[in-house]
């Protein structure tokens, strides 16, 4: 029974041979394929010619068993026990995308994006507006001397009715229908006291949709005494003022009662130490002259 056993013997020494042999190429490929995939040497990375002098990032090293462990159950294929453990390292072994690569990479932020304009809204237009069913062309006087009292407005329309007034300022005034083309309107002196533009329109009293466009009557500021009161007198005849004009003539004495200037326009109406109440006989508007020795100070 001896030789048998020696032969038995010698093929299991030979069996332990070809695995160590089969095991020592595997690690040997193994090895080979990390130091491919580490390039140590730089032998497998071709160079930038633009990057070749920058300097690389670091990158993890790979963690890498460096003995193949092999190890199973008693009996197991010895096969088996070899791709077993050569899957285990190549999973050990964490490469990245940068490992051995030597390039210079700038990491810049991202920009914040520009809002986007705001949204202009177009106003949505409104209805337009009415169109007046009266057509006013044409006001007689168109204009008066502030302060000179009621007067009569004669107003040319096209299409006058009956119920149709005529508003001064927005206060309605009174009207007279004279016919389908003319209304006589009664302005009053307090609507005029004060110089300026008053607006004319007529509308009607029953009717709101029928109004007519408006027109204006200009308000002048009636003409002041070109004189200043500079003096008084008083004696045993009365009081008597002195007027300056303001065209630097000589200064004359007024009496009350007696008018004066050119076609004897200016009547003085009171005199006192204080005022001088002048009359402009064309307009019959009255003035307040102030006593003013150097100066004018006329209402």
């Amino acid at each position: 029974m001896a030789a048998p056993e020696k032969k038995l013997a010698a093929t299991e020494g030979a069996q332990k041979e070809k695995q160590k042999k089969v095991l020592a190429g595997v690690l040997l490929a193994l090895l080979g394929l990390v130091f491919y995939f580490q390039d140590p040497l730089g032998w497998f990375t071709k160079e930038d010619p633009v990057t070749a002098n920058a300097k690389p990032l670091a990158s993890p090293s790979p963690k890498v068993s460096p003995t193949l462990r092999i190890g199973g159950a008693k009996g197991e294929d010895p096969n088996r026990i070899i791709d077993r453990a050569l899957r285990t390292e190549l999973i050990s072994a964490k490469f990245t995308p940068l490992d051995g690569i030597s390039r210079n990479i700038f990491v810049y932020p991202t920009p914040t994006p520009v809002p986007p304009p705001p949204a202009v809204k177009t106003p949505t237009p409104g209805p337009p507006p009415p169109t007046p069913e009266i057509v006013v062309v044409g006001i007689q006087p168109t204009g008066v001397i502030g302060r000179t009292g009621d007067f009569d407005m004669t107003v040319t329309a096209l299409n006058f009715k009956e119920g149709d007034r005529a508003y001064i300022e927005g206060r309605e005034a009174q009207t007279t229908l004279l016919d389908d083309s003319h209304i006589k309107v009664k302005v009053s002196a307090e609507a005029i006291r004060n110089p300026g533009n008053l607006g004319v329109q007529v509308r009607s009293v029953g009717d709101a949709k029928r109004f007519s466009n408006q027109l204006t009557l200009n308000v002048a500021e009636p003409p002041k005494p070109p004189f200043r009161y500079v003096g008084l007198i008083v004696s045993r005849q009365g009081k008597i003022g002195v007027l300056k004009p303001d065209s630097d003539d000589d200064p004359f004495n007024v009496k009350e009662g007696e008018s004066y200037g050119s076609g004897k326009k200016w009547k003085v109406v009171s005199i006192n130490a204080q005022k001088m109440e002048i009359l402009d006989n064309d307009i019959k508007v009255s003035h307040t002259v102030n006593f003013s020795p150097d100066a004018t100070t006329s209402n």
